[in-house]
């Protein structure tokens, strides 16, 4: 049976939980009777998975008794691989329903345990199955390097046994969108490969929603403008099309609204003579509103029609990630080149955002920050999330009340106390969302709003300190001891290159913003110990931009009035200056040069 086929079959969903609790001792049937209940088990349970349940512990039951009969069938050798991908698929849709963490846990370690069961038969699989199984492993974030080598290998042309010129429109989208999460360079021929053979092209074999999806994973892989240019452009233009009444030739474009009743999926509904592209939940117009942010591509036609889509989407559609994703598009707009035009490729491109779409926008950001009874349900990530978008539009100069909400809410732990150890703790225990660069934006987004609260830099940073220590392999670490890095010393100098990696270059920088900005304020003094040498270690060890202004270089009375507070907390003092360039010292960046006397 060739998967999505319909059987119009309705099974009620305790029948199947009594089926599979029956069976599951007694598959004693033969090959052929067994392959048989695999197939419709396979087709019954991923339909089922697909329903709304009311109640979760019947699903869940449901979903671990399918399991248990799937191992008992697998040690007999019963195999289908269409049955194993829709049983695979049916846990993804149990899991993305679940709430109860415990149960989620058990379904994640259930999923990782299942996918190993197709080690051995990803060589036989077709496109369909190849490319579902990767959807599967993205969306549920399941990491086996074995299974994904064998996957692109399979994608590989030049390898044999390859399914590369087997791939449709809707399995070039899949595989893009999913590839990202595993990418590595030894995935981007594949990537190349793809692009030149079913993108170039072929676009007009692509839907709108299709094309999309195809931009929105090109920029992931980093593809600069000038080579998906045409794509975007096809892109836009079609767009256009589909939203423009044609009078005797002349184009005269109206506000496209959404269009009220369901809509054939992928083609909109139509209203008035027009055909709308996307339906009342899709969120394709976010997508491609980020992804032309990312770009850059200011056409203020298309931003007009995208923003009315996404004003009546916000709370009702889109999801706490989605709403950063917005915010994230709004302050690319509005923020980054709000000096500078845009730079046109096109005709039909605007050197600005016009003043209609930017009081859209602003529009948006107020309503979004208006709904607290949502936003105070979101994770601390997306809060922090908001808030530094926020802090780039410059939001909280004249409204610290909403800031105060934001502030509130990300650090609202750090008043308490650990009882063993007597240190302000940050506003969670569970590392698993937070990163170095989210840390280091939230320190550089409180200097942007003039905070000069002493207990969020030093709560911040050492949450820093945390997450080098996590991220760093090496049995001991001297980074947070200001040590100072002599060129015979390769153990050191290894160890500091691994830092930068971690870091990157542009992080330091906005650290070395936010220290200065502590000094100015006549902060930096109040900061804790290991903070201090933090900073130090930087100035000590990292000559990480070469200014071209080298000429110009000049003792600044700023920075060695830093390296003189910092030396005067270190027990063992040394003669180190600090030069600076002082033409770009604040805000905008920090070149920060090493001279040992």
């Amino acid at each position: 049976m060739a998967l999505g086929t319909s059987l119009h079959i309705h099974v009620p969903a305790h029948y199947i939980a009594h089926v599979f609790a029956r069976r599951r001792f007694s598959l004693k049937g033969g090959a052929n009777e067994e392959l048989q209940f695999l197939k419709k088990m396979s087709y019954d349970f991923y339909k089922q998975s697909q329903l709304s349940w009311s109640c979760e512990n019947k699903i869940y039951e449901t979903a671990m008794g399918v399991h248990k009969n799937i191992m008992m069938l697998f040690k007999k050798n019963i195999y289908n691989n269409q049955s194993y991908v829709l049983i695979f698929k049916g846990l993804m849709n149990v899991l993305l329903k679940i709430r109860e963490k415990k149960k989620k846990k058990n379904l994640q370690n259930v999923m990782h345990t299942f996918v190993l069961f197709f080690k051995r038969y990803i060589h036989l699989m077709n496109e369909q199955d190849i490319t579902l199984l990767l959807d599967i492993k993205g969306k549920c974030n399941i990491k086996d390097k074995y299974i994904i080598e064998m996957i692109t290998n399979r994608l590989d042309k030049s390898k044999k046994n390859n399914i590369f010129y087997n791939l449709n429109s809707k399995s070039v989208c899949i595989i893009l969108n999913n590839l990202y999460k595993v990418y590595t360079t030894s995935e981007t021929h594949i990537v190349n490969d793809i692009y030149e053979f079913y993108i170039v092209r072929k676009l007009s074999h692509y839907t709108l929603q299709q094309l999309i999806i195809v931009l929105y994973s090109l920029c992931r892989y980093n593809y600069q403008m000038g080579k998906v240019a045409h794509v975007l452009n096809y892109l836009t233009s079609a767009l256009l099309n589909r939203c423009t009444d044609h009078t005797r030739g002349n184009e005269k474009l109206e506000s496209c609204r959404a269009v009220k009743g369901g809509s054939g999926a992928g083609e909109g509904g139509e209203k008035g003579g027009r055909l709308w592209p996307f339906g009342k939940q899709d969120k394709y117009e976010l997508i491609l509103f980020y992804t032309l942010s990312c770009y850059y591509y200011c056409n203020n036609d298309i931003v007009r029609i995208l923003a009315e889509q996404m004003e009546g989407k916000l709370f009702s559609v889109y999801s706490e990630k989605e709403i950063c994703m917005l915010l994230s598009s709004i302050c690319n707009f509005l923020v980054l080149k709000k000096v500078k035009g845009f730079e046109k490729h096109f005709s039909n491109e605007d050197s600005y955002i016009s003043e209609q779409n930017k009081r859209k926008m602003l529009r948006m950001v107020d309503y979004i920050i208006s709904c607290k009874k949502f936003l105070k349900h979101y994770s601390h990530f997306s809060l922090i999330t908001i808030y530094i978008f926020l802090s780039k539009l410059g939001y909280f100069c004249e409204k610290k009340k909403e800031e105060d909400f934001f502030l509130k809410s990300v650090f609202s732990n750090v008043e308490e106390k650990n009882e063993k150890k007597n240190k302000l703790i940050f506003f969670s225990d569970d590392k698993e969302d937070l990163s170095l660069t989210s840390l280091i934006n939230l320190l550089f987004a409180l200097t942007l709003n003039m905070s000069t609260e002493v207990k969020y830099y030093n709560t911040l940073l050492r949450y820093v300190h945390v997450l080098i220590k996590d991220n760093l392999t090496y049995e001991k670490l001297e980074i947070l001891h200001a040590k100072k890095i002599i060129a015979q010393e390769s153990k050191y100098q290894e160890e500091l290159n691994e830092l930068i990696r971690l870091l990157t270059v542009q992080n330091i920088q906005l650290l070395c913003v936010t220290y200065t900005y502590l000094f100015v304020y006549n902060l930096l003094f109040k900061l804790e110990i290991q903070n201090l040498r933090f900073f130090l270690y930087f100035i000590n060890n990292f000559n990480y931009i070469h200014s071209v202004y080298s000429s110009q270089h000049v003792s600044s009375c700023i920075h060695k009035e830093i390296n003189a507070t910092i030396f005067s907390v270190k027990k063992k003092k040394k003669k180190n200056f600090l030069l600076t360039n002082e033409c770009f010292i604040f805000p905008y960046y920090i070149d920060i040069y090493l001279k040992a006397m």
